[in-house]
Formats: structure tokens, C-alpha cells, sequence
């Protein structure tokens, strides 16, 4: 709240102190108590805002003297405006001199012409004219020079409260009259009805009250009340005590008792369970009062809350009858209590509890067989025999399948063993298994789901060949060594094939022999091959020795020719590598 006390001499505001921040500290909590807010201590660590200030240089000034005003503690984060008017002037409405800070200024001076002789204030506002609401003042004087003739000041009319009658009836609705009023705004002034004991403070729910409408003078009708003595009181926003109040009295109707109205007996007031959910809204019965609208009503309290606070979230009603019940919103886990009050006097309680339900979840929705289940619980009664169980859904509920004692725990987890069976299942929570039947507390659908299993793959062979490296083999033949390695491919079938051609010859490969049928493939290509099955991963091709006689390759003697070799490596008769040629000279 932006608003800040007025000093309660104004002919004394040109200097602050920590007595007018404690004063604001006061009035402050009394503003919050009176309008019906929690009533927040002072003393419990609340820390209020550094309150801006207004001072001028000097208390009294001569006419024609410069007025000199120094700012501080402004927010910043408004244009601020500092303007110089008559105390007493209307202040939602800037007629005289004035300056605006720039945005974001929080401390500075501003200097304003002379002022002819009277009683004035520096006025601060923020963000004038969308907020017409005095945040800070500071008044001083301004005499006339020695020998000039004095205006007399007028004296501002003050606010005013007045009931139009000083005495009512029981029954009587009581009318309250105000003039004077600065209307600052439909919600800045209001006037309250208490009784005439009733501290300043008095929470909004124990009391009648109503906004003057930002009206200077009016009327407001209020309840009737019963017989006794009472004080009609005007508040202004930022002010923790009245600014003006008038008693009256109500007495009894000429012939009535003034003794209360019996009834069938002592109001009384209970709520309708002792223990509620969180969730469930909490309803209150009530009996055995006057039925007088707007006299009797109920709070919700927490149990050992001091009578003078606050109700919970606010929550109270009127009961206007003599009987019935009231339903208030649901209320957070803890313990209250319903609080009675006839005639604004406190009757009696009724405590109840709300507590949270208990509760049973899987940290998963879906399982595959094989997966362990994990399921957190809470809010348990803590129980040592309080059970979860995991059950087929649809199964009857004394079918406890895999089940766990939670051993008196109230929160925490449990972890079951995989089900091995796919489906649709519950996990369920059971107080004090055993002792109470097969009553389900709480639970939670999940689903088991048959695990895939996944195929292996089986790796593709490779190899890497080098080129063949060959020698004599005494003369009639020719051996061949293939090097390298041959992967993925153990249990399986291998050809190791080389082949002949004429390095002249760019047809392809061709047979150079005749009647060698031995040393063909199978396009009629001269090679020779050696068949194995691979035993080891990698297999070793070096150890592949291949021979082939030179008659074979039907060289025609006295000639020396030139030929290429290759080698190709086959499993299950697909090729797996071929390796770079290695060039061959014959001369038989």
C-alpha cells in the first residue's frame, strides 16, 4: 500500500523521524486489522518498504521568500510529482505550483517561487493524474514581511460522522450521515459500525461497514442491531485510526425484554464430519439461534489461532436463521475449528481435521514382462500391517496377487519382483490388512507388456586379399600364396580362386590350356582353387598354398610369355573380396 499517514500536525511536518516510520508502522497494521486482512506482526520479521520523504528547508518562509523542497526514498519505477497547496485544498486535484521528477529519480530538491502568507504542505504524488492518492506531505508556514497586513487563515472543514438519531430501537435499521470527505475514491473512505468498546482494530468480519462512494457528504443505511452501545466510525485509506466517529445507543422496543431470546436451547455449531479430505469441502450446522439477518455468523480458524485472528483464507459467513448449515471450500491438511459468534460475541467451537488421502501410484504406466514394478505411496495411517498388493484388473478385490507390507511406513516406495504374464493390472492399498476385511483404500491401473525379443544379427563375412605372391616349385610348377584375413565367416564354406590371363590379351580371361580340365573354372577360364571350411575368426588366408604345373598352361617352349594372376575368395558362393593382380613372366 503506496499510502502513508498524514502527520497529525501539519503546521510540523518539515522534517521526518523514526517516530513517524514507527507511527506508519502502526497505523499500517491497524489498516490491515480494520479492513479485515491477516493481522501481520511487527514484530515477526515483516520488513516494510523505506516510506518516501517529503522535507522542506525551513519550517516558516516570509512572503516572497524561494520554497525549497527535498525528496527521497521515491520507487523509481513511477514519474513522480511534488506539488505546493493550501492545507485543507481538495488533493485529488493539482492547482498550484508543481514539478514532476524525472523517471526513475529517487532523491532530489526542487526549488518553487515565493507564496503569499498562509498554511501550506509539499504534496507527493506517483504517476499523477492516474493516481490522485497523497503518498507523502510536509507542511510549513509562510508569514507576511514585518509591516504587510495578514490574511486571517481559514480554517479547512473537517470530516465529519454523525448518526441521525443518538438513540434507536431494536429492529430499527440505524443511518449514519458524513460531510467533509475528501472522495479520493469509491474505496478510499468507508464508515464501520462497532460497538462502542470495540478496540480500532476490530476485524472486518466482526463488524458492519461500507464504502462512502468517493461522496463528500452522504448517508449510509446499515442493519438493525440488538440493544446496547455503539460507535459509528469513518476511516481513510492509509490511516490506522478513525478521522472521526459518533456513539449511539439501540435499546429494546417499549415493552420487549431486554434479556436475550430464549431458544431450545444454547447456540451451538458442529461440523458435520470430524475428518475431512483435502478437496472435499467442509460444511458446518448450526443451532439454536436468534435468525436475525447479519447478527450471528461463523469462522474457520486453526485450532490455537488467537480468538482476535483472522479466519483462514477469510472463510466466514453470516448464518442468518436459527438453524441450517453452511458449506465453505476445501481447506489444505491440518487442524480447525468452526468458531461461533451471536451477537459479535465468541460462543462455541467445533474442531475438525482435513488430512490428505492416501494414495498409491506405479512410477509407470506400462511394464514389459521381465521389468520390475516400482510403486509410491502416501499418506498412509501407518499401519504395520497396511499392504499393497498388485492384482490382475477385474479380479475381486480379496485377491491380493503380489503383495508387500509397507511396515509402518506412511510414505515411501516399494519395489516388486516382474510379472511375468501380460495383461491389465491394479496396484492396491489396504489399511491394517486383515484386521478390517478387504476394503481397496486407493488404486492405480497399469499395464504389463510381453518384452520383444530381439533377433540376433548376423555379421557378413569380409576379407581383405593381398596380391598373390608366387615361386618355382622345382621347375615343372608354379606355387601361389595368397596373405590376409577372412572375418565373420567361422562354420562356413571358402574358395580360394586364381586366375590366369595374357597380359596382351584384353578380352578377359581365357584358357591357355588344352585337355587341362583339371585347371579350368567354370567359364573355361585357366585357375586353379583350393576348397576349405573356415574354422577360426579371423581365419588366416596365408596359410592357403596353391600349386599348378606349368604344363598346364600349355606354354609353348622356347617362349616366354607374360601373363596376370588374380585371386578371388568365395563363402557359400558369394564373392567376398578379390585382391590386386601380380603380373607373371613363364619361359619354359
Amino acid at each position: 500500500m503506496n499510502e502513508v499517514k498524514p502527520l497529525t500536525s501539519r503546521s510540523t511536518q518539515g522534517a521526518t523521524s523514526a517516530a513517524f516510520e514507527k507511527g506508519v508502522r502502526r497505523s499500517l497494521l491497524g489498516l490491515f486489522l480494520a479492513i479485515g486482512l491477516p493481522a501481520l506482526s511487527v514484530s515477526s520479521g515483516w520488513n516494510l518498504p523505506s516510506f518516501p520523504r517529503l522535507k522542506t528547508d525551513k519550517i516558516t518562509y516570509s512572503a516572497g521568500e524561494q520554497i525549497t523542497v527535498e525528496f527521497s526514498n521515491l520507487p523509481g519505477n513511477y514519474q513522480g510529482l511534488i506539488a505546493l497547496a493550501k492545507i485543507g485544498t481538495r488533493e485529488d486535484l493539482v492547482l498550484g505550483s508543481s514539478q514532476k521528477t524525472k523517471l526513475g529519480q529517487q532523491q532530489g530538491v526542487f526549488n518553487f517561487g515565493s507564496l503569499p502568507a498562509g498554511d501550506y504542505e509539499a504534496r507527493l504524488y506517483y504517476d499523477y493524474p492516474n493516481i490522485v492518492t497523497v503518498q507523502a506531505r510536509a507542511g510549513f508556514r509562510v508569514t507576511a514581511r514585518s509591516g504587510a497586513p495578514v490574511s486571517p487563515v481559514k480554517k479547512p472543514n473537517t470530516a465529519s460522522v454523525k448518526a441521525r438519531k443518538s438513540t434507536y430501537s431494536t429492529g430499527e435499521k440505524i443511518v449514519v450521515e458524513f460531510s467533509n470527505l475528501q472522495a479520493i475514491g469509491p474505496d478510499k473512505e468507508w464508515i464501520t459500525i462497532n460497538k462502542e468498546v470495540d478496540p480500532d482494530r476490530t476485524p472486518a468480519f466482526q463488524r458492519q461497514w461500507a464504502y462512502t462512494q468517493a461522496k463528500v457528504r452522504g448517508q449510509l443505511v446499515f442493519s438493525a442491531l440488538p440493544a446496547g452501545e455503539y460507535e459509528a466510525r469513518l476511516f481513510v485509506a492509509g490511516d490506522g485510526r478513525p478521522r472521526a466517529r459518533a456513539r449511539f445507543r439501540v435499546t429494546a422496543k417499549s415493552g420487549s425484554p431486554t434479556s436475550p431470546v430464549k431458544t431450545a436451547g444454547p447456540p451451538s455449531i458442529k461440523a458435520r464430519k470430524s475428518d475431512y479430505s483435502t478437496g472435499e469441502k467442509i460444511v458446518v450446522e448450526f443451532s439454536n439461534l436468534s435468525g436475525t439477518p447479519r447478527k450471528d455468523w461463523v469462522t474457520l480458524n486453526k485450532q490455537g489461532s488467537p480468538d482476535t485472528a483472522s479466519p483462514v483464507n477469510n472463510l466466514w459467513k453470516h448464518t442468518d436463521g436459527k438453524r441450517g448449515s453452511l458449506e465453505f471450500p476445501a481447506l489444505p491438511a491440518g487442524n480447525y475449528e468452526a468458531r461461533l459468534y451471536v451477537d459479535g460475541a465468541l460462543g462455541e467451537r467445533a474442531k475438525f481435521r482435513v488430512t490428505a488421502p492416501a494414495t498409491v501410484i506405479t512410477q509407470k504406466n506400462s511394464y514389459s514382462t521381465g521389468e520390475p514394478i516400482v510403486v509410491n505411496f502416501s499418506h498412509l495411517p501407518g499401519n504395520q500391517r497396511d499392504l499393497i498388493a498388485l492384482s490382475k484388473k477385474g479380479s475381486p478385490d480379496n485377491s491380493v496377487g503380489t503383495n508387500q507390507y509397507v511396515s509402518g511406513r506412511k510414505n515411501g516406495t516399494l519395489r516388486f519382483k516382474a510379472l511375468t504374464d501380460p495383461g491389465q493390472y491394479e496396484a492396491r492399498l489396504y489399511f491394517d490388512f486383515g484386521a478390517v476385511g478387504f476394503k481397496v483404500q486407493d488404486r492405480h491401473e497399469f499395464t504389463v507388456v510381453a518384452a520383444t525379443v530381439a533377433k540376433p544379427v548376423k555379421p557378413t563375412p569380409s576379407a581383405t586379399l593381398q596380391a598373390p605372391a608366387h615361386w618355382s616349385g622345382g621347375g615343372s610348377s608354379i606355387n601361389f600364396r595368397v596373405g590376409g584375413q577372412l572375418r565373420n565367416a567361422r562354420g562356413t564354406n571358402a574358395q580360394l580362386v586364381l586366375h590366369f590371363n595374357w597380359l596382351h590379351n584384353t578380352g578377359g580371361w581365357q584358357s591357355l590350356v588344352a585337355g587341362a580340365s583339371g585347371y579350368k573354372d567354370t567359364a573355361g577360364n585357366v585357375a586353379v582353387w583350393v576348397d576349405f571350411t573356415v574354422g577360426t575368426d579371423p581365419s588366416d588366408l596365408a596359410t592357403r598354398t596353391l600349386n599348378i604345373p606349368i604344363s598346364a598352361l600349355n606354354i609353348p617352349n622356347n617362349q616366354t610369355w607374360n601373363l596376370r594372376v588374380i585371386a578371388t575368395l568365395f563363402v557359400n558362393g558369394k564373392v567376398v573380396a578379390t585382391s590386386p593382380s601380380t603380373p607373371l613372366t613363364i619361359n619354359p
